[in-house]
């Protein structure tokens, strides 16, 4: 049984981290409420206190994996070295860790559209400004020369997190056999990292790392 007296944040943390756990190895659809409650020791009321839902449960798990992602790339961008460099190190930063991933795979999978949409726009939001910061400062060092480095950031966020998205937009038809997804995947990767070199006014080989991977 769970301890009774925790502070708000650390039971909506424990909540959380039990959610998460259940989601993985059952399944979101297949969880239920009363699966969280015997999984934290908690009653329904207490839950209710924190959460109005299951639906609640997992916009929350997205938004505290985004602020995760947020931490790890500002932290990448922030790093000393040249500003490509270090666009780059931050793109890298914000990969999802695995059991992240997993579940992301698992919820569209079963054609839960509102978490994959959701996961996109707050990882988003986070993270340009972020990238938006290291390209201003590549511009002021004369590393890089774009006249826009938000609008420009925008774009080649967008495109990275829809075009390179398998759920989106999966292999082509002209990619077959195992490695169809790996080289539709590095297809679309060495062609963002062109189209970012050109729109950040980028030496061509300073971007040539994949700014994506799923």
């Amino acid at each position: 049984m769970a301890p009774r007296h925790l502070s708000a944040p650390v039971r909506r943390a424990q909540i959380l981290d039990a959610s998460h756990r259940l989601f993985l190895t059952k399944g979101y659809d297949a969880t239920t409420i009363e699966d969280i409650l015997a999984a934290v020791g908690i009653a329904k009321g207490t839950l209710y206190h924190h959460f109005p839902g299951k639906e609640s449960i997992l916009d929350a798990i997205v938004v505290r994996a985004s602020d995760a992602i947020a931490e790890r790339a500002a932290r990448a961008a922030s790093a000393p070295g040249p500003a490509p460099e270090r666009f780059l190190a931050a793109v890298a930063a914000a990969r999802a860790p695995e059991e992240d991933i997993e579940l992301a795979q698992q919820l569209r999978s079963s054609g839960n559209l509102r978490f994959h949409v959701l996961s996109m726009t707050e990882g988003y939001a986070r993270l340009v400004p972020i990238l938006t910061r290291v390209v201003e400062e590549g511009v002021a060092a004369g590393e890089l020369s774009t006249p826009d480095p938000h609008g420009s950031v925008e774009v080649i966020l967008a495109a990275g997190l829809t075009l390179l998205d398998g759920g989106i937009f999966p292999p082509t038809e002209d990619d077959d056999g195992a490695s169809a997804a790996d080289a539709s995947a590095a297809r679309r990767q060495a062609a963002l990292a062109r189209t970012a070199a050109l729109l950040l006014g980028a030496d061509p080989a300073a971007l040539s790392v994949p700014l994506h991977r799923d």
